[in-house]
């Protein structure tokens, strides 16, 4: 069990050792700590080994401040310049709200950026402030598919996450976040090296038939599986298409820069006032009543409650807020990537 300030200061101590600014150490180690609080393993502390080797390969520049290169008003597009993508989002998604006040509505659109972690950060952001938001990160296709179509068996597009956030008056904003795939790689690369077998469903063999075994995936040439069937694979599509071809991410793309799989993506943050279509009071309690019929609906055997997305990382986080439990092959792949900037856990 790790208390959260004391790992967000040793996460920030590792990232200051591998040539970060302390600002933006800060700001990534706080990202990376939250994650892990409210139960996003995947998207905390285990991106440390990749974000130390990337920077040492400078694929990852960790002084680079992001920039906006066109301004259209409502319309922005803000280049991250190779730095921390937690950086990049999080400009992003402030530029987002700022002209969302002004506008009603606000279309960013986010390039040369690298891996920017987990989605419902942003849209919490703009919960706070009042805001809806929808947010479509893609582009790993280019230069690194790993996910199939619905139907197909070759690796054309991949995680492809997706978060829309809505905000809440009396409790925990609506962040539905999920990646398109039914499975992060991550957790296919975790039970890879815990010797797990994973679930029916989430990747398949070179073959394009389903399989419970990961090396099939990493070792085998196999892919991620969209969830859903046809309709996740569609989503995942939808996804690529408003995240790297909206954006024209593909026109800001440098040979050989960005982290690995980094090179084309593409993040579009559309974030509107949350009172844009009808007054604020009149939104707020027909979002209480939704959500109200939701959470007090009965739940089905083996289910305490009925949860809506976004709810049980609050729950998470609230319940974790003095320990937060790491695996312990988790912190000896941080510890082993710390010692690697000389800085011992």
């Amino acid at each position: 069990m790790k208390q959260p300030e004391q790992l967000r200061q040793t996460i920030a101590k590792v990232l200051q050792a591998a040539g970060a600014a302390a600002d933006k150490a800060q700001m990534v180690a706080a990202h990376l700590t939250d994650a892990d609080q409210c139960g996003v393993q995947t998207h905390g502390l285990l991106t440390i080994p990749t974000y130390i080797r990337e920077i040492g390969t400078g694929n990852l520049l960790p002084h680079a401040d992001s920039e906006i290169v066109a301004d259209k008003g409502s319309r922005v597009t803000v280049r991250g310049n190779w730095g921390f993508g937690q950086v990049s989002a999080d400009c992003a998604t402030r530029i987002a709200i700022d002209r969302a006040r002004q506008h009603g509505i606000a279309l960013i659109g986010l390039v040369r950026c690298n891996h920017i972690g987990r989605l419902g950060h942003y849209a919490e952001m703009a919960a706070a402030a009042g805001m809806v938001s929808q947010i479509c990160g893609s582009g790993y296709a280019v230069t690194g598919a790993r996910a199939a179509a619905y139907g197909g068996r070759d690796r054309v597009l991949d995680t492809n996450p997706l978060c829309i956030g809505v905000p809440a008056e009396n409790r925990p904003p609506f962040i539905l976040d999920f990646a398109t795939t039914h499975g992060s790689a991550a957790k296919v690369v975790n039970a890879h090296r815990r010797g797990e077998q994973l679930p029916l469903g989430v990747i398949a063999d070179e073959e394009g038939k389903p399989t419970t075994n990961p090396a099939d995936f990493i070792d085998g040439g196999g892919t991620l599986s969209s969830f859903g069937g046809h309709k996740g694979s569609g989503v995942m599509l939808a996804v690529e298409l408003l995240g790297r071809v909206l954006t024209g991410s593909d026109s800001h793309a440098q040979e050989g820069a960005g982290a690995h799989l980094m090179g084309h993506q593409g993040v579009s943050f559309i974030v509107m006032q949350a009172d844009a279509l009808s007054p604020m009071a009149e939104f707020n309690n027909g979002v209480e009543q939704t959500l109200d019929r939701v959470t007090g609906s009965r739940p089905v055997v083996g289910f305490d409650g009925v949860l809506y997305p976004g709810l049980k990382e609050a729950m998470r986080r609230e319940e974790w807020s003095d320990a937060i439990p790491i695996p312990e092959d988790l912190w000896g792949l941080f510890a082993d990537a710390a010692a690697t900037v000389g800085v011992e856990i």
